[in-house]
């Protein structure tokens, strides 16, 4: 039997077992006011360039932590009037576990709240944004990720991360701890403020959750790299490296060492970093670095197309790695993915897709490729800021 009748055998009985069975979305980017019931997976969303597509997407990935795939200010996505703030509500069915919640998140308008941020209700009970790493996990690949390993190391590291606290929910958690501490030492050495008491808590919440950042990056990149090893086809076999100084020291002694090491060095520097305006030293400063394990070269060193494979078999990878935390599968958003892949490829990630069992979100100017390997889809056309099911 050949690779396109085998997707066509599987997904005629494709059953995500966790999935957004219902998507509103109010004053979102070019939408006023849309809602979309889903029975099946993958769901196809075609159009113009420039209809949209993209943006229901982005809505979506707004159901995770951050600033969703194109990583802005939560005030851009506004249909017209920010003033009017804007919504994203999903109910989502996780079958695995026979239950069903409702999350609805957005930023108010203007005039009832006094501070930017969005805010989130899981089956209508206020609950921190972070909260979404616990209860569903969300990746994504777009066009805009083909440089990821040749672009800039924060860009880089904000993926990592992701893909982390997807499976470690507590990470975001230090990563913000982390981030605010950051900017407070930063704010201290270059107002020269003098209050030794507050820089020295600074500092000791800096190297508590700093070292905390690095251990679990270094923990859950070990345990990738085990699932990346099983991710097979014409998606290549790689490895991820952590480069740091935290993450170096960690080869050789304890975590709680390391935090007296990390705190004793920062304290060193202080003169230093009055000068620069910068910590010099912390998981700020680290990176991450992919190996093709065939070629025995970097991912950056790779050519155009064996990147594309590379950061489609991470995704593989860190999706298998989500099913052996609680079962579930994450909610897979693929933006022109055609871009990405030439058919041969297209099959066998749809293939690695639907033995993931993972609700599939696929953007394209023209879904003909799309519907001739798969056979049970749910259809929709974007076109004059409406959504049309075909």
């Amino acid at each position: 039997m050949s690779q396109h009748n085998q997707i066509d055998r599987d997904s005629s009985n494709f059953l995500p077992n966790f999935k957004i069975s219902n998507l509103s979305l109010n004053n979102f980017r070019n939408y006023k006011d849309i809602q979309l019931t889903l029975n099946k997976s993958p769901v196809i969303i075609f159009g113009e360039n420039g209809s949209g597509k993209t943006n229901l997407l982005e809505a979506i990935s707004f159901l995770s932590p951050g600033r969703g795939i194109r990583s802005i200010n939560y005030e851009e996505v506004t249909h017209e009037d920010n003033d009017l703030g804007w919504s994203v509500n999903a109910n989502v069915c996780d079958l695995k576990k026979n239950n069903k919640f409702m999350i609805g998140t957005g930023v108010l308008p203007k005039k009832k709240i006094n501070k930017s941020g969005r805010i989130l209700k899981v089956d209508k009970e206020l609950k921190p944004i972070t909260y979404l790493s616990e209860i569903l996990s969300i990746l994504w690949v777009t066009p805009q990720m083909d440089g990821i390993f040749l672009g800039e190391t924060s860009k880089r590291r904000r993926f990592f991360d992701r893909l982390i606290f997807n499976n470690i929910s507590n990470h975001i958690k230090n990563l913000n701890t982390y981030e605010k501490a950051l900017r407070e030492r930063s704010k201290i050495l270059k107002e020269q403020i003098n209050n030794e008491k507050w820089l020295d808590l600074v500092e000791k919440t800096l190297a508590n959750s700093g070292v905390a950042i690095s251990k679990t990056r270094v923990d859950c990149i070990n345990l990738l790299n085990q699932k990346l090893f099983s991710v097979v086809g014409p998606f290549p076999e790689s490895k991820v490296y952590v480069e740091g100084s935290i993450e170096e020291w960690l080869k050789t002694i304890t975590p709680a060492e390391a935090e007296i090491k990390f705190l004793s060095e920062i304290k060193k520097s202080r003169s230093i970093d009055t000068i620069t305006g910068r910590t010099k030293l912390g998981p700020h400063r680290s990176d991450f670095k992919v190996m093709h394990l065939k070629k025995n070269m970097l991912a950056e060193k790779c050519s155009t197309g064996e990147q594309k494979a590379l950061l489609i078999a991470l995704i593989i990878g860190q999706s298998k790695l989500l099913i052996d935390k609680d079962g579930r599968s994450p909610i897979l958003l693929l933006d022109d993915i055609i871009a990405h892949l030439d058919y041969f490829h297209l099959e066998c990630l749809f293939s690695e897709f639907f033995d993931i069992n993972s609700q599939l979100w696929i953007t394209a100017t023209d879904p003909g490729i799309l519907k001739s390997m798969i056979s049970n889809f749910h259809l929709i056309k974007v076109a004059d800021s409406k959504v049309h099911i075909v």
